[in-house]
């Protein structure tokens, strides 16, 4: 039997995305519990480097994290959506679609001081030059929006300082295992006066490079905190058992399930795209050849008990291909 080469079909498309949606905004879910944004911000934000993670989550951390919203199942559990907005929209754009935004109080202020935390997953390399410009246009998009909100008129002098987190995953190892800051400073060309750093310290924008292997022992904790929660080769259990033993992170119902649904997701996605991947070899292999599709399944090294589907698909994009 031979067929000819197609794309994977729509209804493959459809689900792979589908599966894509659900895990992403389960990973959301997943960092906007405030254990885990506690432990964030312990990690890189200069203001809880003294603070316990415990009293940065329960007097610091301001209300419920806002989490945007995706396309998921109807029968998933939705994304919260209290406190800030995620969309800042003006008369002239629809402004940004933030993953994850909350308010965080600083510590031992006298007047109360709160900081605008925004936190972005990044799953896909992209290029570095645009992902750059792209942080920057966020921070500005939260210091912007507080016109109307935090400050009025030209009182800039009540701007909040933001930070914009950038969990970037699947990063090549060059890079991998690295936590880059990108904030204010102040150069003097000529003369003696440098201007202070707390009256233009505004923003910091933070850039944590996950890589595919394990991250080594020396490397901070936060690292090594997301390797473990954003793994998709660790179980559930021993995931949970993990961040327990290590990193003192109780296993809540909430996070137990998330936790729980994020690996199944896992898994599922990781299935359906070495299902694609087969299909296409596959495909190649009967077009370029006189080999029957049980010949192509065998020199691909599909197992025995997996091929009565495969050649199930087969058929269907077949019958597909030849109905247009």
């Amino acid at each position: 039997m031979a067929f000819q080469k197609v794309e994977t079909s729509i209804a493959q498309g459809l689900r792979t995305t589908e599966l894509q949606a659900d895990y992403d905004a389960c990973c959301k879910r997943l960092l906007s519990e405030k254990v885990i944004l506690a432990n964030l911000l312990k990690g890189i934000a200069e203001e809880y480097k003294e603070c316990s993670v415990e009293n940065i989550e329960n007097r610091y951390i301001e209300g419920k994290p806002a989490v945007s919203k995706v396309p998921t199942n109807s029968d998933k559990t939705p994304p919260l959506i209290t406190g800030i907005d995620t969309v800042h929209k003006y008369e002239d754009h629809e402004g940004v679609l933030y993953d994850i935004l909350l308010k965080s109080h600083v510590p031992d202020s006298k007047n109360q001081i709160d900081l605008i935390i925004n936190v972005e997953g990044q799953k896909n390399p992209e290029s570095h030059r645009r992902l750059m410009a792209r942080t920057v246009y966020y921070v500005s998009e939260n210091i912007v929006a507080q016109k109307g909100r935090v400050f009025t008129g030209i009182h800039y002098e009540n701007i909040q300082k933001v930070y914009s987190i950038w969990i970037c995953k699947n990063q090549a190892q060059y890079r991998a295992n690295t936590i880059n800051h990108i904030y204010p400073t102040c150069y003097t060309q000529y003369g003696n006066c440098p201007e202070k750093s707390s009256d233009y310290d505004l923003f910091d924008i933070v850039l944590i490079y996950l890589g595919d292997e394990e991250p080594p022992e020396e490397a901070p904790e936060i690292i090594r905190l997301l390797c473990v929660l954003l793994s998709n080769e660790i179980s559930a259990a021993k995931k949970g058992k993990i961040l327990e033993k290590k990193f003192n992170i109780p296993m809540t119902q909430s996070i137990e399930k998330e936790i729980n649904t994020m690996c199944n997701l896992g898994e599922a996605l990781a299935q359906e795209k070495a299902r694609s991947v087969y299909l296409n070899v596959l495909n190649s292999i009967c077009a370029k050849s006189n080999y029957s599709v049980e010949q192509a399944m065998e020199l691909a090294g599909i197992p025995e008990n997996e091929r009565p589907e495969y050649l199930e698909l087969l058929r269907n994009q077949s019958e597909s291909e030849e109905k247009k």
